[in-house]
């Protein structure tokens, strides 16, 4: 691919393909205005003239703007250009509970395992709260922030993306007693 992307809408380009799902194909992009990297979800092309496809993934933008939480990655923008059909959305730098997991030979020692459900169960809770279920909850969809926390955003909307890195996250623990890692886990 060449420096400048593939265009996408008036302000972003498609740089890198990170990986794909059964409704979309998510890209690392930019937005030519500010120069800030996204993950940039685009609906599949085959799913364009499906109806029922459009709904979904419009009524998962929908149902995600209602969600605020540290813990969900946030939606910033959605394109319709042509057949094309995406959501444009934080790029978490990391990599996902799966691949994690698989790196340290699939298992976690038990604090670290805790500590990673409850902060996924607070990013449920504020799913839930309001009132939308996360229909598609497995490990591959768990992205562990390694730049650790973000800022709380006021007035962001949220939704879920993949990502991936080579950097790997670096928790901590005290002899004593666990703490928590110096990422976190975001939905």
């Amino acid at each position: 691919m060449t420096d400048d992307g593939l265009p996408l809408g008036s302000r972003y380009v498609l740089e890198e393909r990170l990986g794909e799902g059964g409704m979309g194909v998510v890209w690392r992009g930019r937005d030519t205005r500010t120069g800030t990297a996204y993950a940039i979800k685009l609906l599949r092309p085959e799913l364009a003239g499906n109806p029922a496809a459009l709904t979904r993934f419009v009524r998962e933008r929908t149902a995600l703007l209602r969600v605020r939480h540290a813990n969900v990655v946030a939606v910033h923008d959605m394109i319709v250009e042509g057949d094309r059909l995406a959501l444009v959305m934080d790029l978490v730098p990391g990599e996902d509970l799966r691949a994690y997991r698989r790196r340290r030979g699939g298992r976690l020692p038990a604090a670290e395992a805790a500590w990673l459900v409850a902060q996924v169960c607070t990013a449920l809770a504020a799913v839930h709260a309001a009132d939308t279920v996360h229909r598609d909850l497995k490990p591959a969809n768990v992205l562990l922030d390694h730049a650790g926390p973000a800022p709380r955003r006021s007035g962001s909307p949220t939704s879920a993306s993949p990502a991936s890195s080579t950097r790997p996250p670096s928790p901590r623990r005290a002899p004593s007693r666990a703490r928590p890692p110096s990422w976190r886990p975001r939905c």
